[in-house]
């Protein structure tokens, strides 16, 4: 009698988690970020730090579309696979999908703030838009801290 109960709670667990695999949960990642904020210890200023972001953005390839005294606008082609339909009404198929993704950074004397705008947060959900996305954020973010480094060391 022992064993029949030990054989269902096995059962039950084992479909549980084969459920929960095939659901995707196990495999959720986390969102890409739509929001990175620098706070710096020090007051740099906003000309510097305008600077490294447009510096920084051109190397990576990011097309600067406004530039004003304490805000830029940042936008750049993010290029992702996405599922389509073939003729039949199969869905196997994968397309190259090029969405432009806008950015707009807020500066101050010793902070900056990098959001994507409503658009770009819409179409960029799924999982190949955001790993590309998070990439390219992640990057900038780097190529702005070097490039905040005075050229005297």
């Amino acid at each position: 009698m022992k064993t029949t109960n030990t054989n269902k709670n096995i059962l039950a667990a084992l479909l549980i988690t084969s459920t929960l695999v095939a659901s995707g949960y196990a495999q959720t990642t986390a969102p890409a970020p739509t929001v990175m904020e620098t706070q710096f210890q020090h007051n740099i200023g906003a000309d510097h730090i305008q600077n490294a972001v447009i510096a920084a953005a051109t190397d990576n390839g990011w097309e600067i579309i406004q530039k004003d005294a304490n805000k830029l606008l940042l936008k750049k082609s993010i290029s992702f696979k996405e599922t389509a339909k073939n003729t039949r009404g199969r869905t196997w198929n994968k397309v190259t999908v090029n969405k432009d993704a806008v950015a707009s950074v807020d500066l101050t004397d010793n902070s900056y703030a990098l959001k994507l705008d409503e658009a770009s947060q819409k179409y960029l959900k799924d999982y190949y838009s955001e790993k590309v996305l998070s990439k390219d954020l992640k990057t900038l973010k780097n190529a702005i801290h070097c490039a905040m480094i005075p050229e005297a060391l």
